[in-house]
């Protein structure tokens, strides 16, 4: 890990979106923010560098955060995903999205799911006693 390379803190305004001076690199903490939140930069990497499965999921929470404000942008979605009538559409394009292959796009799915508490999978609809369909 680059010692250089710096994990936003709570309260630096990169947390939710980065700044107009952090978006070649989204992750580290600005010297406006550094500032403002006296943020102790050698005790967060000291931290992270102790607990690596903290410092994958922030890194890749941000990355995720980022692609999914990039597609409101693109294509205008909203909230539609707090809508709960689209849960078979929800799996498959988590399927399709697994094909794919990128992991930032399968997680928001995943996401989304868990948020309604739908499995990742459809449902197989009830057999007969003979292993057809009804």
């Amino acid at each position: 890990m680059n010692s250089r390379r710096h994990t936003m803190a709570e309260g630096c305004c990169s947390a939710v979106e980065p700044c107009s001076h952090q978006r070649k690199d989204p992750t580290t903490i600005c010297d406006i923010c550094k500032h403002a939140a006296k943020v102790d930069v050698d005790a967060v990497l000291q931290a992270r560098a102790h607990d690596p499965l903290a410092d994958l999921v922030s890194r890749f929470s941000a990355a995720l955060l980022e692609k999914l404000r990039a597609a409101e942008a693109k294509y205008g979605y909203k909230n539609d995903w707090l809508r709960s009538d689209w849960e078979a559409k929800c799996q498959k394009h988590l399927a399709q999205h697994l094909i794919k292959g990128d992991p930032r796009d399968v997680a928001a799915y995943a996401a989304f799911c868990w948020h309604h508490d739908w499995p990742t999978t459809a449902t197989p609809e009830p057999r007969t006693a003979a292993g057809s369909l009804d």
